[in-house]
């Protein structure tokens, strides 16, 4: 037995001859029925010996970790010290089959505390934009606009992986993975893994923060070996750290455009060869309350499905000698991407200063059917 324990350890010894470590993820899951000012409190120790360790962390919360910040003024102040501090908030959900589920479903049940839009809102109350999440039963209750996914569990298989582009419940997500750590033999994983994985791929892990009070050791052991290894914590990444900069599914050229010159706009549709040769629209609104401008209703930004989902109408947005802009339809190319061009024809009124246009992506097959709902590209019209 001596002799088995000795070989873990010199796998588990750090190899420092490496030029360049693979990126990790640590991952912190608030469950949403462990919620109190006390876990709170074991949240806070734990960014704390983080921290002491050059380690970003990307905390998942519960939906009931809301109301006890929300109730607890400098508990709320702790979100945006954390960020400042490098670290990453996102949501943590447990669907309907879960043991512990915590009551948001688009399924319809009796038992059902909202829906997912519902979720959504309650997590940004506190966190303003949801950017990311550990989210159950992904493929019916992925909300609209949250780009980047984690995933994973218990097991060896989940150490290891690379930024992935996927389609759930209809919304294209980047996703990465992590494993779940729940003991000593588990950190000896991480450990073994992170020595033999690619520059280019991700070493996740993922625990919780009653395992983390329960005995600190668990977390710290790990965080040790990566300060030992990389003491500034370059290549210790936030889950946007490692999935932000890759590719939307919708993309503009411009972030603004000139209202006195009218620039030519081109808008990317990117599916990572999901969907080749299905056909795709382009649904454009603005902000403003001109009529035949703003498409999504008076004084809004955002983009309903329902204005145009069964008739596919061409519009054009502004009068004559301005810049306009049509509903723009056509077919991916066979990798699955497709380019559009927005012309500008001259100069915008300057009453259009200061809006919004915002673009959203729709994927169908063959049946008519939505396979994408892309994430919104918006371009803002200045002087």
């Amino acid at each position: 037995m001596r002799n088995c324990f000795a070989l873990l350890l010199l796998l588990a010894a750090p190899n420092f001859a490496r030029a360049q470590f693979p990126d990790t993820l640590f991952v912190v899951h608030c469950e949403f029925q462990k919620a109190s000012p006390q876990a709170w409190l074991d949240l806070r120790a734990m960014v704390n010996d983080a921290n002491a360790r050059n380690v970003k962390l990307s905390i998942e919360l519960g939906h009931s970790w809301v109301d006890v910040a929300l109730a607890n003024a400098p508990f709320a102040a702790d979100i945006n010290i954390w960020r400042q501090q490098g670290h990453a908030l996102g949501a943590h959900h447990h669907g309907v089959t879960h043991p512990d589920f915590d009551g948001y479903t688009d399924t319809l049940l009796p038992a059902r505390v909202g829906d997912m839009t519902a979720f959504k809102e309650k997590m940004e109350t506190l966190l303003g934009e949801l950017q990311f999440g550990g989210l159950d039963e992904a493929e019916t209750d992925w909300p609209c606009l949250v780009p980047m996914r984690t995933m994973g569990g218990i097991g060896s298989v989940n150490i290891v992986s690379e930024p992935s582009f996927a389609t759930v419940n209809h919304y294209p997500v980047w996703q990465i993975s992590h494993m779940y750590i729940q003991n000593i033999a588990e950190i000896i994983l991480l450990k073994n893994a992170h020595q033999n994985a690619l520059s280019s791929q991700v070493v996740g892990a993922v625990t919780h923060v009653w395992n983390y009070a329960a005995d600190p050791a668990l977390c710290t052991d790990w965080w040790d070996y990566l300060l030992s290894i990389d003491p500034l914590g370059v290549n210790n990444k936030t889950v946007p750290g490692v999935l932000a900069l890759q590719t939307p599914a919708l993309a503009s050229s411009h972030t603004l455009i000139n209202a006195s010159s009218g620039e030519q706009l081109k808008l990317t549709i990117n599916t990572q060869y999901l969907f080749p040769n299905q056909p795709y629209h382009i649904l454009f609104s603005a902000s403003g309350v001109d009529v035949g401008y703003d498409l999504a209703g008076s004084g809004t930004d955002s983009i309903h499905l329902s204005l145009n989902i069964d008739r596919l109408t061409r519009k054009s947005y502004l009068s004559p000698n301005s810049l306009v802009f049509y509903d723009t339809a056509g077919n991916l190319d066979a990798t699955g991407v497709a380019e559009g061009q927005l012309v500008g024809l001259g100069a915008l009124a300057a009453r259009l200063s200061g809006r919004t246009i915002s673009a959203q992506a729709l994927v169908m097959n063959i049946a008519g059917d939505i396979d994408l709902v892309s994430n919104v590209a918006s371009i803002i019209i200045i002087p």
